[in-house]
Parts: C-alpha cells; sequence; structure tokens
C-alpha cells in the first residue's frame, strides 16, 4: 500500500516540509492509499529576505522557485516612513493578498498579508506598494503553503514593546489546532546592529543594522496545539523594541465545532457541560469522538452515547468492554443529514474519578459511513519504570476500501501509570491534520483527533506516536465517511 502522503507531496515526488510544531520535529508514521490534509510549508525566501531602505513607489523581491498552484502564499513585512502613509498592496505572482493583521503603530508597523490559491503560471514575485509618499523603509519575506481558512483575519495577535530584554509577543490561545504562526520584532530606537531568530521559528528576513535602515525581524512556524503561541528574536545592543505573534488558521475538511475534558483529580463533570452547533442546513454528518477512563462501560458491552437536542448519535467505533481495562477506551459517534436547528451536545457522562477528552465536528455532504479501524494494546500496569510502555497506535481500516475524496475521522487515547508527563508531544500521522488534541497527561488521558482526505484509493493506515516511559494502554479508531 503506499504511504499516506502530505498536503503537495504524491508518492514519487520530493518531500515537502511537514507541519512543525512546538518542539520543532515532524509528524509520526503513516500507511495506506494516501490522505492528505497535513498543512505543509513548500518554499520561503532565502534568509535574510528583503529589505529596502528610504525608497518610494512598488518594490518587488521573488521567492526561489515557481509557485506549486491553488496554494497560499503569507508576506510578512514590517515598514516605517515618518507618517501614516503605510502600505497600499501586495500583489504575489499578480494575485492580490488580502492584510490579515497589523501590529499597532501609525508611523511604523507590522503586517500580515496573504494571497490565495496563486497559480503556478507566472512568475516568483512578490510585489509591495506603499501609499502615496517617500522615505519607505521595508523589510519583507514570504513562505508558499498549504491552503488558509476563508477568514482573511488573523484568529488571534499578540503585541509586545519595551525598552530592553528580549524581543518577544505572545498570543492568546489559538481558536484551531493547525495554524500558521508569524512573528516579528521592528527596532524602535535606530540602535540594533545584529539580530537572529530563535527557534522554533524559521527565519523569513532579517535587517541587522538599526541606524540606518529599520531594524528587525521576522520568522513563521506551524502549529498542531490549540495553544497560546510565541515567538522570539534576540537583538544587541539592548533597544526599544516592538513585537507582534499572529496566528493564522489553515483551511480544514470539516467543521470544527469544539472540544471539553474532564480531569481526574479535578470537578466531576465536564468543562464546558456541553458543545453547540448550529446546523444550517440538514445534510451532511454531526460526528463525535471520545478517549476516556469511563466507567460506565461495562465488560461485553460499548460506551453509553452522548446526546444531542435535535437528534440522536449512532456508533461508528464504539468497541466493546473487555475483562482487562474495561473503562478505558474510545468512541466515534455520528449523526447524519443533522435537522436545521442548534444542537447541544451532551458528552456521555463520566463517574467520580474518571477522566477523558470529547471533541466534535461536522463533515458536509457527506451521506453514509465507508469503513471503520480500530486497534486496542494493553496490559496490566506496573511500578514505573515501563519496560513494556506503548508509545505508539497503529490502526488500519477494514471492510469497503476508502475512496478517493472520503473524509476521516480518526482518534487516539494513551493512559500512563504516573502523574508527572506534562509534554507527551503527539507526533500526528502524516497526511492528517490535527483537530485536537492533550498532551499533558498529569492529570488525564492523552488524546489525538486526526482529519483527512483521501487521495489515492486504498486501506488506509495511521501510526501516531508519542514519548512516555509508562503508558499501559493505547487505542486507536479510525471512521471513512463518503
Amino acid at each position: 500500500m503506499a504511504l499516506a502522503q502530505p498536503v503537495g507531496q504524491s508518492v514519487g515526488q520530493a518531500v515537502a516540509q511537514p507541519i512543525t510544531g512546538p518542539q520543532g520535529s515532524s509528524g509520526g508514521g503513516g500507511g495506506g492509499g494516501a490522505a492528505s490534509s497535513e498543512p505543509v510549508v513548500y518554499q520561503q525566501t532565502a534568509y535574510p529576505g528583503a529589505s529596502f531602505n528610504n525608497v518610494s513607489g512598488a518594490q518587488t523581491f521573488n521567492l526561489p522557485n515557481v509557485f506549486q498552484g491553488g496554494r497560499d502564499v503569507i508576506v510578512a513585512l514590517e515598514w516605517f516612513q515618518g507618517s501614516s502613509a503605510g502600505i497600499a498592496s501586495v500583489t504575489v505572482n499578480g494575485v492580490a493578498a488580502v492584510r490579515w493583521g497589523q501590529g499597532a503603530g501609525t508611523t511604523a508597523r507590522t503586517e500580515v498579508w496573504a494571497a490565495a490559491n496563486v497559480p503556478a503560471a507566472g512568475n516568483k514575485q512578490v510585489t509591495i506598494t506603499p501609499n502615496a509618499g517617500t522615505g519607505f523603509y521595508i523589510n519583507a519575506g514570504a513562505a508558499e503553503i498549504s491552503r488558509l481558512s476563508s477568514t482573511t483575519v488573523a484568529d488571534v495577535i499578540g503585541s509586545t514593546s519595551n525598552t530592553s530584554g528580549v524581543p518577544s509577543a505572545t498570543t492568546a490561545a489559538t481558536n484551531q489546532a493547525a495554524e500558521a504562526i508569524v512573528s516579528m520584532w521592528r527596532d524602535n530606537a535606530g540602535l540594533s546592529t545584529a539580530n537572529t531568530v530563535t527557534a522554533p521559528l524559521a527565519g523569513l528576513f532579517s535587517q541587522a543594522d538599526g541606524n540606518l535602515n529599520l531594524g528587525g525581524g521576522g520568522g513563521f512556524r506551524l502549529t498542531n496545539r490549540q495553544e497560546a503561541q510565541s515567538g522570539a528574536f534576540t537583538c544587541t545592543p539592548a533597544t526599544t523594541w516592538f513585537a507582534d505573534t499572529f496566528a493564522l488558521k489553515f483551511a480544514l475538511p470539516v467543521t470544527w465545532v469544539g472540544q471539553t475534558i474532564q480531569l481526574w483529580g479535578g470537578s466531576d463533570a465536564w468543562s464546558p457541560l456541553t458543545l453547540s452547533y448550529a446546523s444550517a442546513s440538514a445534510t451532511g454528518a454531526l460526528v463525535v469522538c471520545a478517549a476516556w477512563w469511563n466507567s460506565n462501560r461495562t465488560i461485553g458491552n460499548p460506551f453509553p452515547l452522548p446526546t444531542d437536542s435535535a437528534g440522536a448519535f449512532t456508533s461508528a467505533v464504539n468497541p466493546l468492554g473487555t475483562a482487562s481495562g474495561t473503562p478505558l477506551g474510545i468512541l466515534i459517534a455520528h449523526e447524519f443529514n443533522p435537522s436545521v436547528a442548534t444542537h447541544t451536545i451532551t458528552p456521555s457522562p463520566l463517574n467520580t474519578d474518571d477522566d477523558g477528552c470529547f471533541a466534535a465536528l461536522y463533515i458536509p455532504a457527506v451521506t453514509a459511513l465507508r469503513c471503520t479501524g480500530t486497534t486496542r494494546r494493553y496490559h496490566a500496569p506496573v511500578t514505573p519504570p515501563d519496560a513494556g510502555t506503548y508509545q505508539n497506535c497503529s490502526v488500519t481500516t477494514a471492510g469497503s476500501a476508502p475512496q478517493v475524496g472520503d473524509i476521516f475521522v480518526a482518534v487516539f487515547g494513551m493512559d500512563p501509570n504516573s502523574v508527572t508527563n506534562a509534554d507527551i508531544n503527539w507526533q500526528p500521522p502524516a497526511g492528517a491534520v490535527v483537530l485536537a488534541q492533550r498532551y499533558d497527561v498529569r492529570d488525564i488521558v492523552g488524546y489525538l483527533t486526526v482529519v483527512g482526505v483521501i487521495t489515492v484509493a486504498g486501506h488506509l493506515t495511521l501510526n501516531p506516536t508519542w514519548t512516555d516511559a509508562n503508558t499501559f494502554w493505547a487505542e486507536g479508531g479510525i471512521a471513512v465517511y463518503h
């Protein structure tokens, strides 16, 4: 079977740069009949990018290669002019870009622009056109990436300024896991003589001379964690700086509804108590996923299903309880053609000291379940460290083979016999995009939900990995819809 491939990569092609999480490592293994939705970087400007000093009118720079075609290009730039003239437009290979966000300021700013669906034919050029005026100082860089969402507005922006220290800025928690993170800083005192981008950011541009030019730098990275996002730089000597970090949502093959959790040592209630989805048309499928310690499942029976105020769920993946570790398990359930109404989804109840994660999503235009797959790994917990710890969970579909254009939903769970691991560092399966994950397993099971589009017919194998010395249970499930 062919390997599952990231977006922009098919069997026989050179490997594109995969999504990079906060630790800077790439996704875990995949297998079977190729799936594709994972955000990918195709190319970026050669560091240190472009710098235009004391100019007027349109300014251009090139990316290294012709564009892939059908992808998006983000342009990170900062400018200074001495008045509030600003930037009038940005184009990429003739495609007008949209400004997704800008930092604070009037005579100087950082800005993020993006051009959608840039064609392959044409040039490799990015054009930045200031408004009327002279004396513009502009630093810029660009990257060709997977398609962004249609919102054209940054999900969250974090801004910071200081007169010393490390230029950095942190956003509030993002509203989605799969996002592009762009960070920039600028020297507001004209003192800097050197600066660098701090990992895991990949450098887009840098202007070391803050005296004769606009000192500053910019970088970006991809993330698959729904959390606060940061970017940092170094500069010498200390100066007054402004920094901004922007988070831009990637397009998803599904509509993300949300997630809720219940901790082992906390309240015996889901937080939040319910999830809500307003259905605009009675088509597609509302899907829920869970990984949990749920003692309401008994041996030989499935987990109780969640409830919907405007419909009812049917199990897709809901294995029967076994004699070993019965409370530990996963769930995928669906509701086809959800009624035009507000659906209040209440997760299956957990008992005292149970814990878990529960998520909901909507898949447009599907009408039936094609196939499923599930796998379970379990041994009795032992005193740490566990020589037989599990650190991956490979699952393959069975039954009717997935077809091109099908949508898959997969959920994975793990549980360590330890309360010390604050980050198991999930590595998602290649070709899948992360919707939700729980990597801090000190008070809850680990959890990963991914989705993707089937691009080559055939049975699909997904094999995420993680890092933990004491995992005694791991389970995964896939549901494929068409």
